[in-house]
């Protein structure tokens, strides 16, 4: 049964081998080459089927083995138990107390021979739901125990050839790491240790398909799944991700203020005066932020008690509308938290210049609801995205300019060029409409001149920007 079991295992192995030769050569294919990606796809759907019979076979040899190993051993000991009582007849009486256990021992040992049975008939079933199942719809991407996501991603190596190489990923602990299949339990590679600095997005510029890009402020990382289908999940729940990092930061830090103890007071005379709680730094900039008009809430949806403030705009927000400021990028708005990340004293002074009520009075001066739905605390995503960027990025209510003034019944300003020669002061007898000369007769007759100097004269001078030259 152990030979079988090793025979199993170099199967499995193999076939795992050629499973991700076939993937690694449906990922290569380019795109715009349809007949190698088909085949491609054949071949891939062939190499999991057998994949999904030699798995099936490696684990049914393995519950074969750990089956006879639960009733092998009792059934060892009940024999044991029934030749001493042969042998030892004269000890007959001796063993009588023990014929319950024995009894009992009989019937475990039926129940487990009848389960073993049973969950090798299932296994064996199994090999047809196989034949029956869609192989090309498999994903390698599954949920974990606590919901993340987690599976097999190609990687674009940053060293030497920059290839491409096959590696588990998975989200834990607000952070993104990746291992070798061979690998031991605990060699984890940390790809990016905080998701709160980090953006994704499909990657359309690059030759292979179903490529995706996590960006962070100091480099970037190009990741590719197995299908379309695959892509989309895995932005979909990095992106999650990001936003549960930034929900467990904010609870970490209210709990911890929940559980500083309050300064207890001191005993004093009745002539002291009492104690005041020692403020942190984080807390004080809280209180010098909402001392601001408006700023107690967001400045797009209305929340109350923002935790977040975008530097470039000058405006509070909470923490689903600043994962949409930070996802336009910080040429466009600048996220900081108020409690978690340093400030500088310039930055608190620009913030107390501005505040929400001011900025909403430039940025929502006509608000057209017809354009984008207006965000509440608790409308979904899409609304509140929808509506941020109506308002900042195409800024389709900011108050528009007025139109240029009509220029009837006024006069246009005209140009002249003309030149001036300068001469001997002997020679400068005539009259000063002498030295002034058309700009032609000027350009030719001081052709031998190279002292000559333009000068412009206007007329009747009214509107600059119907200027003729």
């Amino acid at each position: 049964d152990i030979k079988k079991v090793k025979d199993s295992r170099k199967d499995f192995e193999k076939i795992s081998d050629d499973l991700d030769s076939a993937l690694n050569r449906n990922s290569n294919v380019p795109r715009t080459k349809v007949q190698e990606c088909e085949e491609a796809k054949n071949i891939l759907t062939s190499k999991r089927s057998g994949f999904a019979h030699a798995s099936l076979d490696y684990v049914f040899q393995i519950n074969v083995l750990h089956s006879k190993k639960r009733f092998d051993v009792l059934e060892t000991m009940l024999s044991f138990m029934h030749a001493h009582s042969t042998y030892f007849h004269q000890g007959h009486d001796l063993f009588n107390e023990f014929d319950p256990e024995m009894k009992s021992i009989t019937g475990q040992v039926d129940e487990l021979r009848e389960k073993a049975k049973q969950e090798r008939r299932e296994m064996e079933e199994r090999h047809t739901l196989v034949q029956k199942k869609d192989l090309s719809q498999i994903t390698s991407s599954i949920h974990g125990e606590n919901g993340v996501i987690e599976g097999y991603l190609f990687k674009k190596t940053s060293k030497g050839f920059k290839s491409w190489v096959r590696r588990w990923f998975a989200i834990q602990n607000n952070q993104l790491i990746y291992k070798k299949r061979s690998g031991s339990h605990n060699a984890l590679s940390i790809m990016e240790e905080d998701l709160r600095l980090c953006t994704v997005k499909p990657a359309y510029d690059t030759e292979r398909r179903f490529c995706f890009e996590v960006l962070s402020p100091t480099r970037s990382h190009l990741l590719q799944a197995d299908s379309d289908e695959d892509c989309k999940m895995w932005i979909t729940e990095i992106t999650s991700g990001i936003s549960r990092a930034f929900k467990d930061a904010e609870n970490q830090e209210l709990k911890q203020e929940e559980d500083d103890p309050s300064p207890q007071e001191n005993k004093t005379d009745e002539t002291e005066l009492p104690t005041t709680p020692k403020l942190s730094k984080a807390q004080i900039r809280l209180q010098q932020l909402f001392s601001i008009p408006g700023n107690d809430h967001c400045c797009d949806c209305g929340s109350k008690d923002p935790r977040w403030a975008s530097l470039n705009i000058g405006i509070t927000l909470c923490i689903e509308c600043s994962g949409i400021h930070r996802s336009f990028g910080v040429h466009l708005s600048k996220v900081r938290s108020i409690t978690l990340d340093a400030w500088e004293p310039e930055q608190l002074k620009v913030m107390a210049e501005l505040g929400n009520d001011i900025i909403n009075r430039i940025f929502e001066k006509n608000v057209d609801e017809t354009i984008a739905t207006r965000a509440t605390a608790e409308c979904k995503r899409s609304i509140r995205e929808s509506w941020i960027k109506a308002k900042y990025v195409q800024k389709a209510f900011v108050m528009k300019l007025p139109g240029p003034k009509t220029t009837a019944g006024k006069k246009i300003r005209g140009w002249s060029v003309k030149k001036k020669l300068r001469r001997s002061p002997e020679k400068v007898t005539g009259d000063q409409s002498d030295n002034d000369l058309d700009v032609t007769s000027g350009l030719m007759e001081g052709k031998n001149n190279s002292k000559a100097v333009m000068s412009v004269s206007t007329n009747n001078v009214l509107n600059d920007s119907d200027s003729v030259i």
